[in-house]
């Protein structure tokens, strides 16, 4: 009987935790965080990496050399935790691959000094202001390049010709690549890569006041720059000075040191 208790209990337990679980995927707007399906997603190159448009996916590029960067979750995991995102930015980030090596015959030949591979997915990012708009990151039917610049403490740093979709509350949607910019207070600054016409340029995360908080409260910024560029394999600060060998002194001989010699007669 005590064993029928046990196993009920643990039965419960398991359908409260896939429960949970429903409820969260379906707040979330399920796998692909409600994104809208994309014509020619079933015939996506799922591993494929592509120099993106704002329309379409654009031109395939020749990757020779890549590497995940998945351990960013284990570097700033509460910073992560504040960013209300669908689907969840550690998952998305966990997709993310750094670009070492591909081919420079496709305009722009580099996008920064990191070259980073977004998931074939949509992240979703709210904003509190402009208040009830929306980002839309990256597309379902490619891995798009963007690139990717911090300063030496880390922030501002910037994610360079993203394709995003800007939508606000009444469903307004501008699509275009952008140059996006965060800073430490959670604010971010958006510039258009394509010419296109933006709504705003200067906008806040939704949550601003958690995100920042949790970088002021776990983070120092110089630290955590330095946890990043190692992931990236890239040295921060001045290279140590070479050692210097000094040569020991050798002593010269001059004409007036030197004994004449006598001659054999």
């Amino acid at each position: 009987q005590r064993e029928t208790r046990r196993a009920e209990r643990e039965a419960r337990r398991a359908a409260r935790l896939a429960a949970g679980q429903t409820a969260a995927d379906k707040a979330a707007g399920g796998k692909k965080g409600g994104a809208p399906p994309a014509s020619d997603y079933q015939t996506g190159k799922i591993d494929a990496v592509y120099m993106c448009n704002a329309q379409d996916r654009g031109i395939e590029l020749k990757v020779s050399k890549a590497r995940g960067i998945n351990d960013w979750i284990t570097i700033i995991p509460t910073v992560l935790a504040g960013f209300q995102t669908r689907p969840s930015l550690g998952n998305y980030v966990d997709d993310i691959a750094q670009v070492i090596t591909r081919n420079r015959d496709v305009e722009p030949r580099r996008l920064g000094f990191v070259e980073l591979s977004l998931p074939n997915d949509v992240l979703q990012i709210e904003l509190e202001e402009p208040r009830g708009v929306r980002l839309a990151v990256g597309r379902l039917d490619a891995r798009c390049l963007v690139g990717f610049k911090y300063a030496s403490k880390l922030f501002p740093f910037s994610i360079a010709r993203a394709p995003v979709r800007i939508i606000d509350k009444e469903n307004n949607t501008v699509t275009a690549l952008v140059d996006v910019t965060f800073f430490k207070d959670a604010s971010i600054e958006i510039t258009s890569a394509d010419g296109a016409v933006l709504p705003f340029k200067r906008a806040r995360l939704k949550n601003g006041n958690d995100i920042q908080r949790n970088i002021q409260d776990h983070y120092e910024a110089a630290r955590l720059a330095k946890g990043i560029a190692e992931v990236f394999g890239i040295q921060i600060g001045p290279k140590p000075k070479a050692a210097v060998v000094k040569a020991k002194p050798t002593k010269r001989r001059t004409l007036a040191a030197e004994k004449p010699r006598k001659s054999a007669d």
